[in-house]
């Protein structure tokens, strides 16, 4: 049931439920089981969708220092645990700690899973806009084309990991300055994250506001506000008021209401 509530954008009934899970679980098969530690990871993924950062960074940890002595320091276990490290590192704009944590554990999963794996892909998507953050925008995009070739290939045309993978490419043509393939590149994957989540899930909102900052650059205010506006819609019920992703579109919002004359 958490992982649907996640799965349909309600986050705070899946952190609910997970919380919940995890207490019981360390009550009946003790607080170092590897069963606890699966479920705080869990727990941490939800934590990060809420922006609780510092609580997901708490989770992830003790689910690594658990399977690290269960399974080993090379077991795929525990590079899934780093790969969500990473990501929440790069979420709080720690990029050089997001890099190394991210790069670990692909080396890991490549090594115990063989370099085809979909989780060595997947580490791969996940590394491309750390690497993007860090500057690199030649290495970023070989990284996001190579990914979205396997996708392609493996899952189909229509696929989430497809959507996020043209969100975070479409974001490397606008910081090259490719504004007209950057904003065609987000319709895409905007377009297909809605068809695959619908078209209220909170999760289009990051490719909204990046549509609306590439739009609002072109001098498209309108289109701009609409997508700021449709963010902020899909977020406010979502996700706490302070969320960075909310606060990024109310923002940039103020900037572009007055230039569209409201």
């Amino acid at each position: 049931m958490a992982a649907r509530d996640r799965l349909a954008g309600r986050y705070r009934a899946a952190y609910d439920r997970l919380a919940a899970a995890v207490e019981q679980a360390a009550a009946r098969l003790g607080d170092d089981s590897v069963e606890v530690a699966y479920l705080r990871n869990e727990l941490a993924v939800t934590c990060k969708a809420l922006a609780r950062y510092d609580e997901a960074e708490s989770l992830y940890r003790r689910a690594l220092a658990t399977l690290e002595v269960a399974s080993g320091p090379d077991h795929p276990d525990v590079a899934g645990v780093l790969h969500n490290l990473g990501g929440l590192a790069h979420a709080r704009g720690d990029h050089p700690t997001a890099a190394a944590l991210a790069r670990r554990g692909l080396e890991i999963r490549r090594d115990a899973l063989g370099d085809d794996h979909p989780d060595v892909t997947a580490d791969r998507a996940a590394l491309a806009p750390i690497v993007h953050a860090l500057g690199d925008l030649d290495d970023a995009e070989e990284l996001l084309v190579q990914v979205l070739a396997t996708y392609e290939r493996t899952l189909g045309p229509e696929h989430h990991e497809i959507a996020v993978t043209l969100n975070n490419l479409a974001a490397v043509h606008h910081d090259r300055g490719d504004l007209d393939r950057a904003a065609a590149t987000y319709r895409r994957s905007l377009d297909m994250r809605s068809a695959l989540l619908g078209p209220d899930h909170p999760e289009l909102a990051t490719t909204l506001v990046n549509l609306g900052v590439l739009e609002a650059s072109r001098g498209r205010v309108g289109a701009a506000v609409e997508a700021l506006r449709r963010a902020i819609a899909l977020l406010e019920p979502a996700v706490p008021a302070d969320h960075p992703t909310l606060v990024a579109a109310r923002e940039e919002l103020d900037l572009v209401r007055p230039v569209a004359g409201e």
